[in-house]
């Protein structure tokens, strides 16, 4: 991590301070794997499938991934770093930003990674998916 800081300009980190920056960084990433495997379960069967089931709220939808265990948590195939590349929504925030300059932070996000993982369908059929 204290690498990737230097690459990025940096220098003024310091390298104590790094160690709990991985925890965070950490922590963040397990949450994101987290809210990775419950849209796998709650949207790879179809969109349609998974609104029809996130219109009955929270408390139905986890009720219903618990009772449908049909298709099995994914797994991780990749990891990629894309950090020169500001996601959809972090495009959108930048020009909020640029509008309401009071309400929006403008500093770009530190880094953006793109999850790919293998879904696990009925009947054994596997496919790879961002």
């Amino acid at each position: 991590m204290y690498n990737a800081l230097l690459k990025k300009g940096y220098d003024d980190t310091p390298a104590e301070h790094v160690e709990s920056m991985v925890a965070v960084h950490n922590f963040l990433n397990e949450g994101a794997w987290a809210e990775i495997v419950e849209w796998e379960r709650r949207f790879s069967g179809g969109l349609m499938k998974g609104w029809q089931l996130s219109k009955k709220g929270e408390e139905a939808a986890a009720a219903a991934s618990a009772r449908d265990r049909q298709t099995q948590d994914p797994k991780l195939v990749r990891f990629m770093g894309r950090p020169d590349e500001m996601t959809p929504k972090a495009k959108m925030l930048q020009v909020m930003s640029w509008i309401y300059p009071a309400g929006f932070n403008n500093e770009p996000p530190f880094d953006r990674h793109d999850w790919f993982v293998q879904r696990q369908k009925p009947g054994g059929e596997q496919k790879e998916v961002r």
